[in-house]
């Protein structure tokens, strides 16, 4: 568009469009600096959550490592330790003493399975060890030494677990076996005594799985297999010494546990740690160390959000002011003492202040148009050398390009701390839309008010609360006596009841309530559809149309002479009837067989006398039937017929 010496501020790139301008602009909006605020704290808490989470978990990594290294140096210690216990027993199943702690008894089985000797008993028990594993082996040839499980003795129901070699004739037959009883109660003593810390626990296991000895000693899991001990025998035949964690089958408890094979034997020694002892300390460690840093950071959060509030405030109070100025006014300006412009800038909406025109260093006289006589122009110059504020002064501006603008200004006079006035700051805005938008709206209402005046029908107006506005002088005229009651502010029904009460609106005895009912029924559903009513000798058609804002437009037309003509072409229609009614009587009574075909040769009407001539073809004689289709039907039953004519297609030419 054309410039008019007004300049428009365009859009800075920050709020051009998205992307990361974007997201810049969103630290140079309204409330920029608290958000860069928001954000540093935010990014400072974040870090040192994720420094302290990273130290935290080394930490961890760091106690669970020196846990496995103190259990794996156990159990090779302890391993080895049950290993020289095993290896006095297999010497005393060699030299037959007895004089071994960790050795229960000696004894003896025959080749058919019963003991033979006993060093706790003489005679030894008769029992049969038929069923034991370490006999049958050795029955198969297996030399020994061998391992059993640990059971309970049938002799004296102690725990036991037998450690035997093969024995055989001179000639290399089986000959029984010899074995000693080991104490699983003496391994669990020899463990005890193995300070590993609280929460923690030695246990040894044959290869299958099968606890042995425990301490601490848990009497109902001895000589079971070890539930899920599956994936544990695997590891143990990858790796000889190794570490896992596992959650125990006896009392759900999770433990890291660490294994050495016993290289001699098909047995492993197992040492563990409750969770509670690997990480009881690096747990508190944590929840001390987490804790001090989430009250530091809650702190800190607390520091920054008092801070980013008061910032807020302070950047919503400056907002407010701004979209105050930036909605009543399209400038600020600025002048010094003597009144003269220091200061003219367009109110920031997102970009950078732009000058309107060259008004430094001028007067308001140098640019405002006054008039001769200009009773304004001398108020508001009293003002100015009074030093008051002043507010809406309407004037006229002349542009750089020549044009008239009108212009709304507001000013408040600024002082020094000693009362001497610095000058004027204010806004000002340009109202040239709404002056223009006035006159165009004046004269629209002239044109319209013109328009219902110069109109045959009746039209009047009422607004949401169905109060009167306006008509037009031929719905006064119509209105009658009750035209007097036409005055802004009443009620449709209230004015129509006067009419009423007027006689302007003929209404029956005792049906004047029922009729104002009925027309306020259609009134209020302002449907637009017309209904005719009947006043005395005028017929008028009225509808009742809603506005948009709410209110009602009620427009009547007198349609007395369309009425007229109604009832002259009924008086025309009933004239023509009666005729046609006679002529129809007449043929009735007609000696004389009538008929009548239209120009398309179809039967409109005939008598009795020509239906009765038709004969058996009667039935085909109704209104519309063709003549020649009528004859057809006569010929086919033989009510017509020629001499000397036999083909019915000449009868009917």
């Amino acid at each position: 568009m054309p410039d008019d010496g007004f300049r428009t501020p365009q859009p800075t790139p920050a709020s051009a469009g998205p992307g990361g301008a974007g997201f810049l602009a969103r630290f140079a909006g309204p409330h920029g600096t608290s958000r860069q605020l928001i954000t540093f704290g935010t990014l400072l808490i974040a870090g040192s959550l994720v420094v302290a989470a990273v130290l935290i978990w080394q930490a961890r990594e760091t106690a669970v490592r020196r846990a496995e290294r103190d259990l794996k140096r156990f159990a090779l210690i302890l391993g080895e330790q049950t290993v020289a216990a095993i290896q006095g027993v297999d010497f005393a199943l060699r030299s037959l003493t007895t004089t071994i702690p960790q050795v229960q008894n000696l004894f003896i089985i025959d080749a058919d399975g019963h003991p033979a000797a006993s060093a706790r008993s003489h005679p030894p028990p008769q029992v049969s060890v038929t069923d034991r594993s370490y006999y049958n082996d050795h029955r198969a040839g297996t030399e020994g030494p061998l391992f059993s499980t640990a059971f309970r003795s049938r002799i004296d129901g102690r725990w036991s677990i037998v450690v035997s070699r093969r024995l055989e004739t001179q000639d290399g037959r089986f000959d029984g076996s010899i074995g000693a009883d080991l104490n699983p109660a003496y391994l669990a003593r020899f463990y005890s005594a193995v300070d590993l810390g609280p929460h923690s626990g030695i246990v040894l296991a044959d290869r299958n799985g099968t606890l042995l000895a425990r301490h601490p000693w848990l009497e109902s899991a001895m000589g079971q297999t070890i539930p899920g001990s599956g994936p544990i025998l695997a590891r143990f035949a990858q790796s000889p010494i190794g570490t896992f964690w596992t959650t125990s089958p006896f009392d759900g408890t999770r433990r890291l546990h660490a294994y050495a094979a016993l290289s001699a034997y098909p047995l492993a020694l197992v040492t563990y740690y409750d969770e509670e002892a690997v990480l009881g300390d690096w747990w508190r460690e944590a929840l001390i160390g987490g804790g001090s840093l989430l009250v530091a950071n809650l702190v800190i959060a607390t520091l920054i959000g008092v801070l980013v509030v008061q910032m807020r405030r302070r950047e919503t109070s400056e907002a407010r002011f701004r979209d105050f100025a930036g909605a009543a006014s399209d400038w600020y300006w600025e002048t010094d003492n003597d009144l003269r412009f220091t200061f003219v800038s367009r109110v920031d909406r997102g970009g950078a202040d732009v000058a309107v025109h060259d008004a430094i260093g001028k007067s308001f006289r140098d640019f405002v148009l006054t008039l001769p006589g200009d009773g304004s122009w001398r108020r508001f110059e009293e003002h100015l050398l009074g030093r008051q504020a002043f507010r809406d002064f309407l004037c006229l501006v002349r542009t750089p390009l020549g044009r008239v603008r009108h212009l709304n200004i507001s000013g408040q006079p600024r002082f020094d701390t000693a009362g001497a006035c610095l000058g004027y700051r204010g806004v000002a805005r340009d109202i040239t839309g709404e002056v223009e938008a006035r006159s165009a709206s004046a004269e629209a209402n002239m044109r319209f008010l013109h328009a219902i005046e110069n109109s045959n029908d009746g039209i009047a107006f009422w607004d949401a609360e169905d109060r009167f506005v306006l008509c037009n002088e031929r719905y006064r005229e119509k209105a009658g006596r009750s035209a007097r009651a036409l005055t802004p502010g009443i009620t449709f029904e209230r004015f129509f009841w006067e009419a009423i009460r007027l006689g302007d609106i003929p209404t029956e005895p005792g049906k004047a309530a029922e009729r104002l009912i009925e027309r306020m029924e259609r009134h209020r559903a302002a449907t637009g559809e017309p209904f005719e009513v009947q006043y005395d000798s005028e017929w008028r058609l009225i509808r009742d149309q809603r506005t948009p804002n709410g209110g009602t437009l009620t427009v009547f037309t007198d349609i007395t002479p369309l009425k007229a003509k109604e009832e002259q072409l009924r008086v025309a229609q009933d004239a023509a009837l009666r005729a046609q009614q006679r002529f129809l009587v007449a043929i009735e009574h007609s000696d004389d067989g009538f008929a009548l075909w239209d120009r398309d040769d179809r039967l409109v009407v005939c008598n009795e006398r020509y239906r009765e001539r038709a004969g058996m073809a009667r039935d085909f004689l109704v209104p519309g039937v063709s003549f020649e289709e009528f004859f057809r039907q006569a010929i086919h039953l033989g009510v017509f017929r020629m001499e000397g004519v036999g083909d019915p297609e000449k009868l009917v030419e």
